[in-house]
């Protein structure tokens, strides 16, 4: 009998920690200097969520067939009320995404940039706030969590490099991107 293949050993590979997120935030429109970081967060998810519409036909043979035709960035984020000082106010940031989540229209969006500091990723965008403030026990901190949803097309970044925290962000080159998925490199990326 044929001897079957099976992925490597992955013990000696490193393990990413998700704390490895940064994210930024500033007044839609404003330039980048006027960045800051989002503070006391406690949790930080990044996903691009695709939507798919059912394309299955009666020659199908009885599989489904799904075609995927749009997406969203979201970035969730779990985090504890955090005072600058002696302020009775929240940061600057969190107070920006907490009156943007709770404003409509235009004011309930604000940019936003997030990256990883252990690897090169990261994206910028123009984002819907949604703010909900947690119950907690008397013994606990007070705390929200924070839903980020991309308003239209959302940039692929490189990592902000520190020094850079207030410079424009860098674009990742398209080009590269497809690579991974088309090695001939014919289609666009995006």
């Amino acid at each position: 009998m044929a001897t079957i293949a099976k992925a490597p050993n992955s013990c000696e590979l490193d393990k990413l920690q998700n704390r490895g997120w940064q994210v930024q935030a500033k007044p839609r429109g404003a330039g980048p200097e006027e960045y800051k970081f989002v503070q006391g967060r406690t949790s930080t998810t990044v996903k691009v969520d695709v939507n798919r519409v059912d394309g299955t036909d009666l020659d199908s043979d009885g599989w489904t067939y799904e075609e995927a035709v749009s997406r969203a960035l979201t970035v969730s984020m779990n985090l504890n009320y955090v005072q600058k000082g002696d302020l009775p106010l929240v940061t600057e940031s969190q107070r920006l995404l907490k009156l943007a989540g709770e404003s409509l229209g235009g004011d309930n969006k604000v940019d936003v940039r997030v990256w990883r500091t252990d690897i090169d990723e990261g994206w910028e965008s123009t984002f819907g706030v949604m703010w909900e403030d947690q119950d907690g026990d008397a013994n606990g901190f007070r705390s929200a969590s924070v839903t980020l949803s991309s308003v239209c097309a959302p940039k692929r970044i490189k990592s902000v490099e520190e020094g850079n925290e207030k410079a424009a962000s860098v674009e990742v080159d398209k080009a590269e991107l497809r690579k991974v998925l088309d090695p001939a490199g014919e289609s666009d990326a995006s």
